[in-house]
């Protein structure tokens, strides 16, 4: 199962489930402060983002598939008003665990807070090439 038409129905959908998720990036936050060494600002985002993917789905696979399970659960009585039909995206879930497009989709939202705050509090150490 792919992620429901139209795409606003996901961000929807996304942003529901997102907002009950409780999910300590600081260690992410950390593992992307310590290998973040960019030498220009024109790639930072999309590295940063990067590391802090590689990072979740390496440490963290397990806690991103519980997190995602109780924030859908939690989310169950907004997503039914949006029209989403809760149960086939816990069946995808799952069925994919962690390569679900609704886990993707949370490990993306963790992944970019993680390098918005590095990112946006200083302290990055750019190298020349």
């Amino acid at each position: 199962m792919g992620p429901p038409e139209p795409c606003e129905l996901a961000a929807n959908i996304i942003q529901a489930v997102w907002q009950h998720v409780e999910f300590d990036n600081a260690p992410i936050r950390r593992e992307v402060r310590r290998r973040l060494k960019e030498p220009s600002e024109e790639f930072i985002w999309p590295r940063a983002e990067d590391i802090a993917i590689d990072e979740i789905s390496s440490a963290w696979p397990v806690e991103l598939v519980e997190q995602c399970e109780r924030s859908l659960e939690a989310a169950g009585d907004e997503l039914a008003a949006l029209g989403a039909d809760v149960m086939a995206i816990g069946d995808d879930l799952t069925e994919y665990g962690r390569e679900s497009w609704i886990a993707k989709a949370i490990r993306h939202q963790i992944a970019f807070d993680a390098a918005w705050h590095v990112i946006t509090s200083g302290g990055i150490e750019m190298v020349s090439s």
